[in-house]
């Protein structure tokens, strides 16, 4: 007489619907897991490109003499924006920053390569430039630098998006 042991069968089979049930279980909580990120906004992302532009235009020589026979640098002209300055030849500060800054951003940043920009430059909470340029897209690559003390320059390029 031949005696079958179906125990140990069994037990094999519910050791394998374990098995079975952890890997459905950890794959519902991965697919839950990329629903939340692909529905989070894109973030801003800071950029090497964008960085090194603001770094670079703060250094950007303009035509406003004030007080002095050296011109004023993007970064110096901050500063006498926001203390009202007037340059020798009687242009307002504000004027010669708000005109260069477009200048050199335009010149950069053209709207064949992207869908946009957003460019501004603070002074503790308040705005004192803000140039904005093209469509916002959720593809966005930014930068913000300190300038010195309360000054602050902060821009958002906004990448095209692919359909």
């Amino acid at each position: 007489m031949i005696n079958i042991n179906l125990n140990g069968k069994k037990k094999g089979q519910e050791e394998m619907i374990g098995f079975v049930l952890i890997i459905v279980l950890v794959a519902v909580i991965g697919l839950i897991f990329l629903a939340i990120q692909i529905r989070r906004p894109a973030e801003m992302r800071a950029s090497a490109e964008v960085r090194s532009f603001l770094e670079s235009s703060l250094h950007f020589t303009t035509d406003c003499y004030i007080e002095s026979h050296r011109p004023r640098d993007i970064r110096g002209l901050i500063r006498d924006c926001y203390n009202d300055e007037v340059c020798e030849d009687d242009r307002d500060a504000c004027e010669v920053l708000n005109s260069t800054i477009v200048a050199i951003v335009e010149s950069e940043f053209s709207l064949d390569n992207y869908a946009g920009y957003k460019l501004e430059i603070y002074e503790d909470e308040d705005t004192m430039v803000s140039i904005e340029m093209g469509n916002e897209s959720a593809n966005r690559v930014g930068k913000s630098v300190n300038i010195a003390g309360p000054n602050r320059i902060e821009m958002n390029v906004f990448e095209l998006t692919q359909n």
